[in-house]
């Protein structure tokens, strides 16, 4: 009686297992439009930059190199995963090939949300705002923030209060951002 008890168990278990594997995950092309700056995303544990896009909302596309400035619309495998990980997405992007892209003009504004601690929590925290010299700041270790004179005060000011805010940008030369002041 044991034993039939006992193989019957294993047998549940075993179909239950083949079921589980049994699941595939599925894959689409889908078109995704790049927006030309970087939106925080909040993880688990920590805070980080991660693409502007549409009609999704995707941080991360496998096999892109995002350049700052650019407008890009996208072909992308979308895969929905069957058994995801616990602490991650349920799909995954990866790239097929870029269908355009087109600068932005120096002088369209846009918004990011400012954060000053990197990980969520109390404790040892590591800063995502840091001062390279007088005018330019790095923002999550990716874009250099320029600060042009008329708006120092307005950063000084962001910096003493110490609060997370939604502040206004234009692009700036390369691999910068011209900070143009703190969102209402």
């Amino acid at each position: 009686m044991k034993k039939s008890i006992f193989n019957l168990i294993v047998s549940i278990l075993v179909i239950s297992a083949l079921q589980v594997n049994a699941q595939s995950d599925s894959t689409s092309i889908v078109e995704v439009k790049v927006m030309p700056w970087k939106t925080i995303y909040y993880g688990a544990f920590y805070k980080h930059l991660g693409l502007t896009t549409f009609p999704a909302d995707i941080d991360h596309i496998k096999g892109f190199d995002f350049k700052w400035g650019y407008f890009y619309t996208l072909q992308v495998n979308q895969t929905k995963l069957a058994n995801p990980p616990q602490d991650a997405s349920s799909v995954e992007y990866e790239l097929v090939k870029i269908l355009s892209k087109s600068p932005a003009t120096s002088d369209m504004a846009f918004e990011i949300r400012l954060e000053f601690k990197k990980y969520l929590g109390q404790g040892d925290n590591k800063d995502l705002i840091v001062k390279k010299t007088e005018d330019i700041y790095t923002y999550d270790e990716e874009i250099d923030i320029h600060i042009p004179k008329d708006m120092k005060a307005a950063w000084n000011n962001f910096l003493s209060e110490g609060k997370d805010v939604k502040a206004l940008f234009t692009f700036q030369a390369e691999n910068g951002i011209l900070f143009r002041g703190i969102s209402k």
